[in-house]
């Protein structure tokens, strides 16, 4: 049975309030390293490699040498890199609430900012000008608005059913605001200067450079989500990885948190997972992906 590796939102966040939730259990709840563990110039760099090091580190305590991945949020790059450059490696791979790009996340929120709060259409402007340009600077005065106009924006990522009295959100904000440490700036500025970068120069990876992975994919969107807006994101997943299945739920940016059932549902697919590899090792054949 492979092991499951979890790849956390960010950049610069943690596994923290998964671990606070307790619903993650048998998974191997890894906090990617931070500034000045990784160099502030090649942070992301840096990151990727560390990624491929965590995984040959897990790897070795599975039975066919994988490690299954669930990545959320910004954690989906992370997955992509590894899926592209380290195929035999990984095994099963589920995206949760994942944007195919961290800059195009901050975009889909300063779009539904200036849409739904008084005063901010400016918003759209500073998301219009960045998508013109490509240019750091440009994406930097949208996240610094964003930042200093609407400073409580963590509420807009959650679903509706969340933010009732019976719903995750207040116990999620509770924690975060108790814990200072679950997201360090410092790294999600130097993750994010390299990742500009990229994203001005092309160097994004490409369909055809993740047409070798051969594991099975599945993509959870929730139609919520207001950084992973399901439209847009289910279009552009589809073209990048044509093959993955796709499941749309009613939740926010953080499904796996606000509904319980999303991680029993991955739960059972490790099991059906395990049974299909015990019966290829066994030489049975003709029997059915589940």
């Amino acid at each position: 049975m492979n092991q499951v590796l979890f790849l956390h939102w960010g950049p610069g966040g943690n596994c923290g309030i998964e671990r606070h939730f307790g619903r993650c259990g048998g998974w191997q709840l890894w906090d990617q390293p931070r500034v000045p563990e990784l160099s502030a110039a090649h942070a992301l760099s840096d990151l990727e490699q560390t990624a491929v090091a965590q995984v040959r580190t897990t790897a070795r305590d599975s039975l066919e040498k994988q490690v299954d991945l669930v990545a959320h949020s910004f954690g989906a790059q992370l997955a992509l890199y590894l899926m592209a450059h380290h195929p035999d490696l990984i095994g099963d791979v589920t995206l949760l609430a994942p944007s195919v790009s961290a800059s195009g996340a901050i975009v889909s929120l300063a779009r539904h900012l200036s849409r739904s709060r008084p005063g901010m259409s400016r918003l759209d402007q500073l998301a219009d000008r960045y998508l013109q340009t490509l240019e750091p600077q440009d994406f930097w005065a949208m996240a610094s608005e964003i930042q200093s106009r609407c400073p409580d924006s963590i509420v807009e990522y959650w679903g509706a059913a969340s933010k009732t009295e019976s719903g995750c959100m207040a116990r999620a904000l509770g924690y975060l605001g108790a814990h200072s440490d679950a997201l360090d700036m410092g790294t999600f500025g130097a993750i994010m200067t390299e990742s500009l970068e990229r994203t001005r120069a092309g160097r994004t990876l490409s369909a055809a450079e993740l047409a070798g992975f051969k594991g099975r994919i599945h993509i959870i969107l929730g139609r919520e989500d207001v950084l992973a807006p399901v439209g847009a994101e289910a279009r552009k997943w589809s073209a990048l990885l044509p093959g993955a299945e796709m499941t749309f739920v009613e939740s926010g940016h953080f499904p796996h948190l606000e509904l319980v059932e999303i991680v029993d549902s991955m739960r059972s697919r490790e099991s059906s997972s395990v049974r299909k590899s015990s019966e290829r090792n066994s030489g049975m054949t003709g029997v059915a992906a589940p």
